[in-house]
Parts: C-alpha cells; structure tokens; sequence
C-alpha cells in the first residue's frame, strides 16, 4: 500500500478495512464498526482516523438503512454505517 500522505493510524485503518470479519473492502463496502473492530482502535480515535480519511477523499462512510438518513449526524459506528474506498483510495493498492 502506498502510504505517503497519511499518518500511521490512517494507515492502520486503511489496511484493516481489507480484513474484516465481512471480506476485504476492495470488493465491497464493508460494515464501519467492523473495520474499528480489525483495526483495534479505540471509536473515540478510529471517528477521528475516518473523517480524517474522508477529507482526504479515500473512504466514505453512508448508512445502510434509508429510513436513518433523516438523522443528519454521521456516526461511523452506527450499526448500519458502511465503510467504502474511495477510487482515490482503492488506487493506493494498485501496484507500479
């Protein structure tokens, strides 16, 4: 993975999303909390390390539930969150 750019807890974030407990999120979007759960994070920081990723255009983060999306605060951690790579982000796994 090419790393330049991004802290070590980004990182850390960025590599557990490709290996959860769903699949690998290169596939497909995978649940939010199961990638604070392979990260091992604390959801205090793994919040922070997400929006930190999303400023930087390499994941998103949406609810899976429609009936939610009143709501308007975007908890990475809600139950029903999925965690997806940007293309932005998917391209730092490619090879040169």
């Amino acid at each position: 993975m090419k790393t330049t750019g991004l802290t070590e807890l980004e990182v850390k974030v960025m590599e557990a999303a490709r290996h959860t407990d769903y699949g690998d999120c290169l596939e497909f979007g995978q649940w939010s909390f199961s990638v604070c759960d392979a990260a091992k994070l604390d959801p205090k920081v793994y919040r922070g390390v997400v929006s930190s990723l999303i400023k930087k255009g390499l994941v998103t983060v949406w609810d899976d539930e429609p009936s939610n999306s009143h709501r308007g605060v975007c908890d990475p951690l809600r139950e029903t969150m999925v965690f997806d790579y940007t293309d932005k982000g998917k391209a730092l796994f490619v090879e040169e």
